[in-house]
């Protein structure tokens, strides 16, 4: 319920364009992997269809009032006093929207400007990647799709990503772990077997499969607050018959491309 809060009152439009500073391409996200893993089945698709996407005081307070931190009209217990955020440096224009929308239910965050390398880690793991941080939000972390599946995305809340790659959700940590990391919560969801039951699936079957967890996951769950889809525009000469876009290296894939016959 606080997560949902927190999406409800969100500024959406204000943290795009704080974003698009940064990168030019980029457009609002609203779900956990891209439309095109899951052959357009959520495309369109909004979970926290906010007025316009800028937020909404009186829906984030309603969610807020289901949640056991509520008390005196918003977050109002110990665990929303000093909560950690880190915001990658090349976002730091989004930090004050992410701040208000965390105040507008009752949650005081200790905002953090930090490169990369603190976040994602260089020799060891970055901050975010460190369950014994207690980092309450790492804006500004991103993926990108080196697998023509949506499973390249959802593996990221698998319990086989603790540790240096990279569940920073920690969704499906069981008790024992949560203990050695610190928490006084004991439980937490889990989504490791509705992950084991799309993996096998291939076709159609497998793409249903992946947009039926997406949406259990974004309003059951509500691990991450999607922020925004990047896109790449590539202008290429009439020359060209055939191109493919590498989406891992973010570049044209170089042996998919072919060019009219006698072009040089």
């Amino acid at each position: 319920h606080v997560r949902r809060a927190v999406s409800n009152a969100l500024d959406k439009v204000a943290l795009l364009r704080a974003v698009n500073k940064y990168r030019l391409d980029s457009r609002l996200g609203t779900h956990i992997t891209t439309d095109g893993q899951e052959d357009g089945l959520l495309s369109g698709w909004d979970p926290f269809p906010t007025p316009a996407h800028r937020g909404d005081d009186a829906l984030a307070q309603a969610e807020m009032r289901k949640s056991e931190y509520f008390g005196a009209g918003s977050c109002d217990r110990a665990p929303c006093r000093g909560v950690r955020v880190l915001v990658r440096k090349e976002y730091a224009a989004a930090a004050p929207a992410m701040a208000e929308a965390l105040r507008s239910v009752g949650i005081h965050a200790d905002v953090q400007i930090v490169g990369v390398d603190e976040m994602y880690g260089g020799r060891r793991p970055g901050r975010c990647l460190d369950p014994t941080a207690h980092v309450g939000i790492c804006l500004g972390l991103g993926w990108v799709v080196d697998y023509p599946s949506a499973s390249n995305v959802f593996v990221l809340l698998s319990s086989d990503a603790f540790g240096s790659c990279c569940n920073t959700s920690l969704v499906g940590a069981t008790p024992g772990q949560l203990r050695a990391w610190g928490y006084g919560v004991s439980r937490v969801p889990s989504v490791d077997n509705r992950i084991d039951r799309c993996l096998p699936l291939v076709g159609f079957a497998g793409v249903e499969c992946w947009a039926q967890l997406d949406r259990y996951v974004m309003t059951q769950i509500v691990p991450w607050i999607p922020m925004t889809v990047s896109g790449r525009t590539v202008i290429v000469s009439s020359r060209v018959r055939n191109f493919s876009f590498d989406q891992w290296a973010v570049e044209p894939a170089l042996d998919q491309i072919a060019l009219a016959p006698g072009s040089a």
